[in-house]
Parts: structure tokens; C-alpha cells; sequence
């Protein structure tokens, strides 16, 4: 039987670094603890991928060595289509690491699957916080699919993954087409 401390430890850990990275970029430290605490790995990558919010800009040479803020030109909507895909990995990586310990005849390759996904998931949530145009299409693409995939599934017999899962890609795809025309260059 694993001790409470094999689960203790590295999930602190991991907290620890979400706060200090936090604090480092000027966010609050103590909710990024907390939401380390509970996501784990996903908060590091969710934070590390956020700007800072005390960013400076250095001038060139040319014109003095003094620097200016820099204002996030990113709007809210697309951070919380990034947040939405990050969770949809969570998601997603989460029922392939729960096909692979129970694994049963067939769910080998939607194990596979799952955290094929999570990880273009996680990929494509950070492309789309650094606001990377030529990766919007392809996750807006992928986020119909699946859109479209979730609400099949729910017409039928749909899995409880299904009810979850569904309602995150909808409100994904429509942070995302908010942020088409400046995502779209």
C-alpha cells in the first residue's frame, strides 16, 4: 500500500513551484499555491505560459536605455480559450491514464489516443496564449471536431466524459471565434 506522503510530497512540490513562478510574473502567489495544490503539473504549464504582469520593455540602444510598460495585448477571452484547452487536456489525459491502469480488451488504443490528445491539447493551449496566428486554425479546426463529436455522442448512450467534456470544447469554440478577427492575420 503507497503512503500519503508519495502523493504529499510531489503534489507540494509542484504547488511551491506555481507559487514561485507566480510570484515572479506578479500574479498572486498564494492562489497560484492553491491551484497548484490541486491541478498539479497542468497549473505549472497554465502559469508558465501566462505573461508577466509586470512586463518591461527595453528600449533600443538608439533611443536610451530606460524602459516602458508594456500593456498585454492579448485579450482576456483568448487567455480563458487557452485555460479551456489546458482543461480539456486535463480532461482528456486524465480517462487515457485511467485506460491505461484499467486496461480492458479495446481500450488500448483510446488510452493512446487520449494522451496523444492531451498532449496537442497542451501544446496548442500554450501556442495560443504566446498568440501564435498560425496555430489558431488548427485549434479551432480540432475544437469543431470535437464540438461536433461531443454533441453526437451525447444524442446517444453518451459516457459521463461526454456531459463534461462537451460543454468546455463549446465554450472553447466561442472564446475562439470571438478572437477571430485578431487571431486571423
Amino acid at each position: 500500500m503507497n503512503s500519503i506522503w508519495e502523493y504529499i510530497v510531489p503534489t507540494t512540490i509542484m504547488a511551491i513551484i506555481c507559487a514561485y513562478t507566480a510570484h515572479r510574473k506578479g500574479k498572486n502567489p498564494l492562489l497560484w499555491f492553491a491551484v497548484g495544490m490541486l491541478f498539479n503539473f497542468l497549473a505549472i504549464i497554465i502559469i508558465a505560459g501566462t505573461p508577466d504582469s509586470n512586463r518591461k520593455e527595453q528600449k533600443s540602444k538608439l533611443f536610451g536605455s530606460s524602459s516602458v510598460e508594456v500593456p498585454d495585448k492579448r485579450p482576456g477571452t483568448l487567455t480563458a480559450a487557452a485555460v479551456l484547452i489546458f482543461v480539456q487536456a486535463g480532461i482528456v489525459g486524465f480517462l487515457g491514464l485511467l485506460q491505461l491502469v484499467f486496461i480492458e480488451e479495446g481500450t488500448l488504443f483510446y488510452a493512446i489516443y487520449n494522451i496523444a490528445t492531451m498532449a496537442i491539447c497542451i501544446i496548442s493551449g500554450v501556442r495560443i496564449i504566446k498568440m501564435d496566428s498560425s496555430v489558431f486554425k488548427m485549434v479551432l479546426f480540432f475544437t469543431i471536431i470535437n464540438t461536433i463529436y461531443g454533441l453526437v455522442q451525447l444524442t446517444g448512450d453518451a459516457a459521463i466524459y461526454f456531459l463534461i467534456i462537451t460543454p468546455v470544447c463549446i465554450a472553447t469554440l466561442v472564446l475562439l471565434l470571438l478572437n477571430w478577427s485578431v487571431m486571423r492575420r
